[in-house]
């Protein structure tokens, strides 16, 4: 068909030359004409009707039916699909569309759109193969495609590459510097910008965008902006640039990376605001020093929420961060809300952190200088805050309801396990409120003796737990290697206790549990209170 189409257009160059063909003559036996028509940019518009089989003989797969697709005798194409529009733009088509047979509202414009534009213009039409191939099981059925629409078609719906006449370009919002409608490429606009340029995404749904930012850019969302990985594209922002904003942008269904997320910005002083980050593989958001990330819901995420991997100064504020490692039957210990790692000077404030099938928020090695204050933290599997193997930390006035039930394994007195659980020095837990948890606040020393981490030591020196009321929580205190540590490394006083059964022994010194009375009279709490609920 090509072939034709170029001697006719050599003829008459004032014609308008519509040819149709199928997948089969495009990707296989005509890949070669295919090829060279692109290339020559001849002025015509090239239709295929891609149903992804062969159906002059019998119905077998094409070079365009999809992976994992079963044809009508039930076999299961072991092959990748090859992408025409994708192969299309490589090859430098300045107009290329994809669309569906069944759908006339979106295809007719595309059709007019392909004849009003000068130069080579390709359309391929999903067009279900109604004898051979419009099966329970096949991709290119009528009932696949009514269902998965937005997740079978190419990202853009069209795509110009140039400006064909007649084109008017988007508005762009008074404040901005540059708009992206749906189906433009969030990265090529990213790229014609400057740094610092303000970039608005327009409402819709954006399919397997990835962009690296220059330093400084802004990409603001539209109330309905969403954009969808697909389970294809491993983030949606990322890279080394410097003081980028991301805000107000729906994000799911990217792959991430081994603790990496979806937003994996490794340049400081990103702000992520006003996101809704979620049923993404890997973290939902991962950040560094001097970022911040703040009135976002992240939640569903399956490996966890937020990861802040090192720096100085990183902000964790008034965001919603929930059920997260979602795909874990019985928790992972790996895991949290949030999860930080070799961070100074953190602050975690305001944060609403429920349901995460691990730690709600775990502060995991030689951190310090990290702040808690504010947080609701609820229904975390394996507990509410653990900051592990770290230094100096402020803990307070935050609420701690029913965390630590539901950690893999779990037995008896289990002290890692609860609302607040510190391994290491300088730790500072006052004025917060716990309530039905599996364990209090407990301070966990044994085989820290010669454990030397980034800061020094981690034997739990300088630890003051104060001013904190704790109702019907488990067990409180601080488990010793004996000997080995004097067993004044802590001070628990000024805390008041409710417990239905008060007279229990649900404090713990030196690894031994001691009722109320014996509790004060090795110089714990003695100007605590304990009453009965």
């Amino acid at each position: 068909m090509p072939s034709v189409a170029t001697g006719a257009n050599m003829a008459n160059r004032e014609l308008t030359y519509i040819g149709i063909s199928g997948d089969g003559d495009t990707a296989s036996i005509g890949m070669g004409q295919f090829i060279h028509v692109v290339r020559r940019n001849l002025n015509m518009i090239y239709i295929v009707e891609n149903n992804g089989c062969y159906g002059l003989t019998k119905g077998q797969d094409s070079a365009t039916a999809d992976f994992g697709s079963k044809n009508k005798k039930g076999d299961v194409n072991p092959f990748e699909a090859l992408n025409l529009a994708r192969t299309a733009i490589q090859l430098g088509a300045t107009f290329v569309a994809r669309s569906f047979s069944g759908d006339k509202e979106q295809l007719v414009p595309l059709i007019k759109a392909a004849i009003s534009h000068k130069g080579f213009a390709f359309l391929d039409v999903i067009s279900p193969c109604v004898t051979f191939n419009n099966h329970t099981g096949s991709t290119k059925s009528y009932d696949h495609f009514r269902d998965n629409a937005d997740v079978v078609l190419f990202p853009y719906d069209f795509m110009f590459v140039g400006n064909p006449p007649g084109y008017t370009p988007p508005t762009v919002p008074t404040g901005f510097d540059a708009v992206v409608p749906v189906g433009w490429s969030i990265q090529e606009v990213a790229d014609s910008q400057p740094t610092g340029a303000k970039i608005f995404i327009a409402s819709g749904t954006h399919l397997r965008q990835d962009v690296i930012p220059k330093p400084g850019q802004q990409f603001i969302g539209a109330t309905g902006a969403i954009m969808d990985g697909v389970g294809e594209t491993q983030f949606a922002f990322a890279g080394n640039a410097s003081n980028v904003t991301v805000s107000g942008i729906e994000i799911k269904n990217y792959t991430g990376g081994f603790q990496q997320g979806a937003i994996d910005a490794v340049g400081s002083g990103w702000t992520i605001d006003d996101c809704n980050v979620h049923d993404n593989n890997r973290y939902g958001i991962s950040i560094r020093g001097g970022s911040t990330i703040s009135g976002s819901n992240v939640h569903h995420n399956g490996d966890g929420g937020i990861m802040v991997n090192g720096g100085i100064n990183a902000t964790i504020d008034n965001n919603e961060i929930a059920f997260n490692n979602d795909d874990q039957t019985s928790g992972d210990f790996y895991v949290a809300g949030g999860k930080f790692l070799a961070t100074s000077g953190l602050t975690v404030t305001n944060n609403n952190v429920h349901n995460n099938h691990g730690y709600g928020l775990w502060t995991y090695k030689d951190n310090i200088n990290t702040v808690y204050r504010g947080n609701t933290i609820e229904d975390n599997w394996w507990g509410g805050i653990s900051h592990d193997q770290s230094y100096a930390v402020t803990i307070d006035d935050n609420d701690f309801t029913n965390n630590g039930f539901k950690a893999a394994g779990l037995t008896g007195d289990n002290l890692y396990y609860g609302a607040v659980q510190i391994t290491g020095p300088n730790a500072t837990v006052t004025d917060n409120r716990l309530d039905d948890n599996l364990n209090g606040i407990v301070v966990i020393g044994y085989n820290l003796d010669s454990l030397i981490g980034a800061h020094g030591v981690l034997t739990p020196n300088n630890t003051t737990v104060t001013g904190n009321s704790i109702i019907d929580s488990g067990n409180n205190g601080i488990i010793l290697s004996g000997s080995t540590i004097p067993v004044d490394t802590a001070e628990f006083d000024y805390n008041d206790y409710q417990y239905s059964d008060a007279a229990a022994r649900h404090w713990v010194w030196n690894r031994s549990k001691y009722e109320w009375t014996p509790w004060r009279d090795v110089g714990n709490d003695l100007k605590g209170s304990l009453t009965s609920s």
